[in-house]
């Protein structure tokens, strides 16, 4: 800026006479510093207004949940109990619920009590419910806001002229308090364990639920005197009953028949047991009692009715009862593995088993909790594996990253490298929870359907490091990288598309009237399918894919709803023997045993023999409808049938030939087989092995055997991008620029950090082969 207009501007601000510069430098220097805080103020008053509008712009679709979150979270405030703080380490509050019948208002208080010290009081296991529905309890004199389950439980619970003592974790706990909620959830079991019973609230009686508890009394006292067994064992007559080694007479059925069964379906609809926390709740309680409206019943007089008719859900005469009450199948079958999982013997176990098999399938309010609700009922941690001790305070991706390095570090738990990589089930670049490194698992968008895809959870006793002992490092200094020793064994070469990929493809078509041909390769029609069917770059790639493979293998003209079939098992068929002159017993071998990843369905022993015909059956039967000898076959596995809407199986299937009994139980096999296969590649090996890859993998990704693991495992060689550098306005470009001249850039020195991908089969390698090969060296990978 010249002097001249220098001395316009502080004429302008200074106000007095032009002057100059050189006669008034006291006044030049006051300008100067009015004019860098005018500036200074103007850009961060810009950035602050451009960081909020892009923020508003970003919830621009969700104003209505952003004014409510805000209103409830305030409200919140106003209406909670007058805390005092908790002193002593095994301290707890107990909540007094007062006399009170009918619509008198509820009134309580809260009172301090020592564990150690063996108080009197009811252990309360429940769900919050909704947080819109609200209602006023007065907690110490105070008008406390609760949830409308909790206080539905409050009316049903309280006696007419005596008081009676509740933990309640909602009210006992200062929930905003992280560091004592921590502490109070380290508490938990021992609270629940040294309580005289847990109540469990199953909610308010409803006229479809009324006759729910009479009627599963009249069945737990008519199946005691029919059979010796349930009289004797009624767990054990449960347990064979739900695995299908002893089933209901029809003299039996012929009685539970005139049972209200509708009501009792409708009660098991509700949420409870599809909580983290329920089954420590009834694993720890010496006794438990079950309540819905002003009717109790005893634990085993609910759950031992329920484990021994829940295997006959699939009987014709349960199936009416099912339609009448419009029953969710899956709910029903979540209060049977609770009563299975809290009445039996499973009392312990290894934390990342429960955390997998449950944290997995029931909801959490908390992300934290899907590790911090089992923690308690897990035989392998206690208080000094801090790792696992409850903090709330941590963030979730900080949580799930010390459970990985816990179960990795301290308990070399391999196995639970398998559940984390990216997946189908998960996006980690945008997940809720922040940013986590490929090898730990996401537990918040984990799901009970990835559980068959992944080799640790079927329990298959594959030993592809040959017993070798884990070997893992981890630096403080670098938290989100983990380096194991293993050795790259192989890559992948090719891969063929995933039946989900073509079986989202008929889905698609059927949606565009069989015209998806067509219309794919059209941007605009692209274009609607993101906008208006919702579908993401990656699952129109795939589907591509799919029309491809099909167009390739001349298959537009097979039968639409076999198509999915026709065209995997065709592109499994051309990975496995494209290339070959002949296709060798050997190979043919490999080709089956990989087809059923070595293993029995169950993952228990080997797959037998028994497995092959029923392949080349099926193999023959797609070709033949390939080349239009047969037509009119109707081939849906369970599972897959299950992914067809109403409007293709009421006109389209429903007419087929159905297949024979025993052709029927070779398809049902096959489902059982591949019920963990159905979104992973078919792949084939630089050094022509066959196996199973997961969804995200690619061509040229590593095949690697770490020290200790009982599979292998694809990765990932990470990309350090080139960029261009920060730009001349961001603070970047300048801290660099004063580094280039004040410091020495050091060149990065660290080794290739590598992705993992995840598990996977690859035949000829899972029983340690290659670990003899002494040409194979290894080397710590860096995986971050």
């Amino acid at each position: 800026m010249d002097r001249y207009t220098r001395t316009a501007i502080q004429r302008a601000v200074l106000g007095g006479p032009t002057t100059t510069p050189e006669s008034e430098p006291e006044s030049e220097k006051i300008f100067d510093g009015l004019f860098t805080a005018i500036a200074v103020s103007s850009v961060i008053g810009f950035g602050v207004l451009a960081w909020g509008t892009y923020k508003l712009y970003g919830q621009r679709n969700k104003p209505i949940e952003l004014v409510a979150s805000a209103y409830h979270a305030w409200e919140e405030s106003r209406f909670r109990p007058p805390y005092t703080p908790l002193q002593r380490e095994d301290e707890i509050r107990l909540l007094v619920l007062e006399p009170g019948k009918g619509d008198d208002p509820i009134q309580c208080r809260l009172r301090h009590a020592i564990l150690s010290e063996k108080p009197e009081y009811e252990a309360l296991s429940y769900v919050w419910g909704d947080p819109a529905k609200i209602d006023y309890v007065t907690c110490d004199g105070v008008r406390v806001r609760v949830r409308e389950s909790i206080f539905g439980a409050f009316q049903a619970l309280r006696r007419p002229d005596s008081e009676r003592v509740l933990w309640v974790d909602v009210l006992c706990i200062n929930q905003p308090d992280s560091v004592e909620k921590g502490k109070q959830v380290e508490l938990m079991g021992d609270i629940y364990a040294s309580s005289q019973q847990v109540l469990v609230w199953l909610g308010r009686s409803t006229r479809e639920t009324q006759n729910a508890f009479s009627t599963l009394a009249k069945a737990h006292a008519y199946l005691k005197e029919s059979s010796w067994i349930y009289r004797a064992h009624p767990y054990s007559f449960g347990v064979l009953q739900a695995w299908g080694w002893m089933r209901l007479s029809r003299a039996q059925w012929a009685e539970l028949d005139q049972y209200d069964w509708v009501s009792i379906l409708t009660l098991l609809q509700h949420p409870w047991p599809r909580r983290v926390w329920t089954m420590q709740e009834l694993v720890k309680a010496p006794k438990a009692t079950i309540v819905h409206g002003t009717e109790t019943i005893p634990a085993d007089v609910f759950f031992f009715p329920i484990l021994t008719v829940i295997a006959s859900i699939y009987e014709e005469q349960l199936a009416v009862h099912i339609r009448k009450s419009k029953a969710d199948l899956k709910f029903i079958h979540s209060f049977g593995w609770r009563g299975l999982e809290s009445l039996g013997t499973i009392k312990d176990n290894y934390l990342l088993n429960l955390v997998v098999r449950h944290g997995a399938a029931n909801g959490a309010g908390d992300p934290r909790d899907r590790i911090y609700g089992y923690r308690s009922i897990a035989s392998d941690c206690d208080k000094s594996d801090w790792e696992v001790v409850p903090d709330y305070a941590a963030p979730v991706a900080e949580v799930y990253t010390r459970f990985a390095r816990w179960c990795l570090l301290n308990r070399k738990q391999m196995q639970a490298l398998s559940y984390a990589g990216p997946s189908e089930d998960s996006d980690r670049s945008s997940s809720s929870i922040g940013s986590l490194p490929s090898w730990v698992p996401d537990w918040s968008s984990m799901s009970r359907s990835r559980l068959p895809r992944t080799l640790a959870a079927i329990g298959a006793d594959y030993n592809a490091s040959a017993g070798s002992a884990p070997d893992l490092m981890w630096l403080a200094n670098e938290p989100g990288v983990l380096r194991i020793r293993g050795r790259v064994v192989d890559s992948v070469e090719r891969m063929a598309v995933s039946y989900t990929d073509f079986h989202m493809h008929y889905i698609l078509s059927r949606k565009v009237d069989g015209r998806l041909s067509k219309l794919i390769w059209s941007k605009g029609f692209r274009q609607y399918m993101k906008k208006t069917l919702k579908m993401s770059q990656d699952d129109l790639d795939r589907v591509s894919l799919a029309q491809t493979v099909i167009e390739r293998y001349g298959l537009s003209n097979a039968p639409d709803h076999l198509l999915p079939d026709i065209a995997w098992m065709e592109n499994c068929k051309a990975v496995a023997f494209s290339g070959s002159s002949q296709v060798t017993p050997a190979r043919l071998e490999a080709f089956w045993r990989t087809m059923a990843r070595n293993r029995t369905w169950n993952g228990d022993a080997k797959v037998s023999r028994d497995f092959q015909p029923a392949l080349a059956w099926y193999v023959s039967l797609l070709e033949q409808v390939r080349d239009g000898k047969k037509q009119n076959i109707g081939i849906l596995p369970k599972s897959i049938a299950a992914g067809y809407d109403d409007r293709v199986l009421g006109t389209e299937v429903a007419h087929l030939e159905p297949l024979g009994n025993s052709e029927v139980e070779r398809l049902n096999l096959l489902d059982r087989y591949w019920a963990g296969i159905w979104s992973q590649h078919f792949c084939r090996t630089e050094q022509n092995r066959l196996g199973w890859v997961p969804e995200p993998a690619q061509r040229g990704d590593l095949i690697c055997i770490f020290d200790g693991a009982q599979v292998p495992y694809v990765i990932r060689q990470r990309i350090r991008e080139q960029s261009e550098g920060p730009s001349l306005w961001s603070l970047g470009y300048w801290r660099r620029w004063v580094t280039d001249i004040f410091a020495v850039r050091q060149e990065d020195q660290s080794s290739p950090e590598y992705i993992l991908i995840g598990e996977c089969y690859i035949h000829g390698i899972m029983e340690g082969e290659v670990m003899k090969n002494q040409d194979l060296r290894s080397k710590y990978f860096a995986l971050g």
